[in-house]
């Protein structure tokens, strides 16, 4: 990658695990200007991590970048919508610090569109209270997983804190109006959902679907309206 133009930030996982989060630009036409990380474990949200970049466009635009790589879990919504919530925290922070500039989100966020955690980060809120955290992400379709959600299973103070952020707080809230940049774009039904997302950016073995996004905040004055065939050239 080097030798086609590109630098690199990574962040390693904790613990035993060889993968992380890496982010690649092109350094003829970006410019990074800040570097901050966040590693869940310290919030006891399991061993992922995640990256918040601050960019320079051309010696112009600045923006915000942050990039994360779920829990795969299906099981544990609680943890997924913690590390998410605290990645769109982070970011809308250190937009602030900057001025109040535009914030992209990428990843692997390990939800689908059809998904509570899909609509959390779409429309900034969810009560957790009317979900079960197995079906959160809405990758578990297991018999037990259903069966618990038709019983519609309690949460516990640590799985509340987990999602929300306190015990005491049942609904999820985030500062960022997101849109998702794959659906803003014109598409068909041989490749896109009834959401506007694709019909799938992960195929293994055990799941053909849509888990990665590339979101943007239309709450602050945002480049990205001219932009997809500019991240296009800038990192593919």
């Amino acid at each position: 990658m080097k030798n086609k133009g590109y630098e690199c930030s990574f962040k390693g996982r904790t613990g035993d695990a060889k993968d992380g989060c890496a982010t690649f630009w092109k350094s003829e036409r970006l410019r990074l200007l800040e570097e901050d990380s966040i590693d869940f474990s310290e919030f006891s949200l399991r061993n992922n991590v995640a990256q918040v970049l601050v960019f320079e466009l051309n010696g112009t635009q600045k923006f915000v970048l942050g990039n994360i790589h779920v829990l795969f879990n299906p099981k544990r919504g609680d943890i997924k919508m913690g590390q998410i919530r605290m990645l769109l925290e982070r970011a809308n922070a250190l937009a602030g610090k900057w001025d109040g500039i535009p914030i992209v989100l990428a990843g692997d966020f390990n939800s689908t569109p059809e998904s509570a955690i899909y609509k959390f980060l779409s429309t900034m809120k969810l009560n957790v209270s009317l979900h079960d955290r197995r079906q959160l992400s809405g990758l578990d379709s297991s018999e037990f997983g259903l069966y618990c959600s038709l019983l519609n299973c309690e949460w516990s103070d640590e799985e509340v804190r987990n999602a929300t952020g306190s015990s005491n707080v049942m609904v999820a809230r985030h500062p960022l109006k997101l849109s998702s940049s794959y659906a803003m774009l014109k598409g068909n039904s041989s490749n896109r959902g009834h959401h506007g997302e694709p019909l799938a950016t992960s195929y293994h073995k055990r799941f053909l679907g849509t888990v990665d996004y590339l979101w943007y905040a239309s709450n602050h004055v945002c480049i990205f309206f001219y932009t997809y065939t500019m991240w296009l050239s800038l990192f593919v």
